[in-house]
């Protein structure tokens, strides 16, 4: 026989104190789930909130961009001299 997963139990009381512990872990899993999407939601309106208005452009205007933002994808060969 195989040992049951879950708290020690008795013999013939085993399975209805296992699942019992399975809802138990089930209910505490839920609450903390959704206290941290809660506590992330949170952070992010603060973030938000704390971030800088971006600059308005018009239109034809020149402005500088940075090239940190830019996915360039160049593949370097190294070639060995001789």
């Amino acid at each position: 026989m195989l040992p049951v997963a879950g708290p020690r139990t008795y013999h013939g009381r085993g399975l209805p104190r296992f699942h019992l512990t399975a809802h138990r872990c089930l209910r505490v899993w839920r609450k903390a789930r959704a206290t941290l999407c809660k506590t992330s939601a949170v952070y992010a309106r603060n973030a938000i909130r704390h971030r800088p208005q971006a600059p308005r452009h018009l239109v034809g205007q020149k402005v500088w961009l940075s090239t940190k933002d830019l996915p360039i994808k160049v593949f370097l060969v190294f070639i060995p001299h001789i």
